[in-house]
């Protein structure tokens, strides 16, 4: 009976030092972006058809109607997006192009990426987007990013690197417009990373921002972790891109007026970079201005401005990790914020009137997390060093 006490007692030791040091490890993990994003549009809008596997964005500001708005709720399982980002949707072809222009009365069509540039019956250059539909050209791979990763009792910090992938042409062109915007002149010219497509809301409908697999996403994300469960609940991740290249689908990119302003930089907070930052999960506080580079959770304010409502993490999820060190993700979603700089709304944040964003803009995407947590979770590692005495003293016991 002494014997097994002794043994119950080493074995208590080490499940104290796991709970005196805490969960540590450290992982190799792989972040997917992207899938369906879930969600239904606004009534008010009229979007085509939408792929049901690639689209990556909720996006919510003006008239779509969000019902509730909370940092425990999945943004992507409610209804009322104004628009949606597609990740390597296929750009026009001469074909799709001339058929377009030629129903809309136009003349001397060109192929632009994601749609085609024409001169209007009242010889006003124009722009017709094409839909995102659910053929093999649209349905390319969803971007992903992998990396190792530190984790412990309340922090996962690491630097992810973007995977490039094939599915789009490479090589974007490095003419820069005055402000410093990469841009690319030709319909086929893509990044050797990922595409990013949105349907703006702008007069030209859609635009393309590409990532080169220089791209980088810095986490720095808190919340409750041990052996079997991640749950992330706050934090921000900051993206960076010193090859990153943006296109407005309108009038081509050969100068800022014809870029249009999703593709000129500005330092609205989130606002367009030259970094591609404003990607960032969370909130770039000072958009394309270098002079702070750090990411903040996304505060959201009432109508007036004045009472803080909620403050949004960059990312959220739900992870499980099993005995193996295996990790599955059961809920994961990355959002990031624009703020407004006109009618009277603050740039430092966005506003919710309790039925949509009134001030600013909300984008939410999807995240799926995999991977293997390396050494073993914590318990195992911990508790080993206990087993190991265990043995030495009933060796030394038998001995004696």
């Amino acid at each position: 009976m002494k014997k097994l006490a002794a043994l119950a007692g080493i074995a208590a030791l080490g499940l104290s030092a796991q709970s005196a040091f805490g969960y540590s490890t450290t992982a190799t993990i792989t972040v997917d972006i992207g899938g369906n994003g879930g969600g239904t549009p606004d009534a008010s809008l009229t979007f085509g058809p939408s792929s049901t596997l690639n689209d990556i964005a909720w996006t919510s500001s003006g008239t779509a109607t969000l019902s509730s708005i909370s940092n425990s709720t999945y943004f992507t399982t409610l209804s009322g997006y104004n628009s949606r980002t597609f990740f390597n949707a296929d750009f026009a072809s001469s074909a799709q192009c001339a058929a377009l222009v030629s129903a809309a009365g136009g003349a001397a069509p060109s192929t632009r990426k994601y749609g085609c540039r024409y001169t209007s019956y009242y010889g006003n250059p124009s722009f017709l987007n094409t839909p995102v539909t659910t053929d093999a050209g649209d349905l390319g791979p969803n971007p992903r990013a992998t990396g190792t990763v530190t984790v412990t009792d309340t922090t996962l910090t690491g630097t992810l690197n973007i995977v490039a992938t094939t599915d789009e042409p490479t090589g974007a062109t490095t003419t820069t417009s005055p402000t410093g915007i990469r841009l690319s002149n030709s319909a086929g010219n893509g990044a050797n990373g990922f595409n990013i497509r949105s349907a703006d809301g702008s007069p030209f409908g859609n635009y393309w921002q590409g990532i080169t697999t220089a791209a980088t996403i810095t986490l720095n994300l808190t919340g409750t972790f041990t052996a079997t469960t991640w749950d992330i609940t706050g934090g921000t991740a900051r993206f960076n891109d010193s090859g990153f290249a943006c296109q407005q689908g309108g009038l081509g990119a050969t100068s800022d007026t014809s870029a249009g302003t999703l593709c000129t930089a500005g330092v609205t907070s989130g606002g367009q970079s030259n970094t591609g930052s404003h990607l960032s999960w969370g909130w770039d506080l000072d958009g394309s201005s270098t002079t702070d580079n750090t990411t903040s959770m996304i505060n959201v304010r009432d109508a007036g401005g004045v009472a803080l409502l909620q403050t949004l993490s960059g990312v959220l999820a739900s992870i499980s990790v099993d005995g193996a060190g295996n990790i599955t993700t059961n809920a994961g979603e990355y959002r990031r914020a624009l703020g407004s700089s006109g009618g009277g709304c603050g740039t430092e944040h966005i506003r919710y009137d309790g039925t949509k964003i009134s001030c600013g803009t909300l984008t939410v995407g999807k995240l799926n997390f995999t991977g293997t947590v390396v050494p073993a979770p914590a318990a195992a590692w911990l508790l080993a060093p206990a087993i190991l005495a265990a043995g030495r003293y009933a060796r030394r016991r038998k001995a004696g």
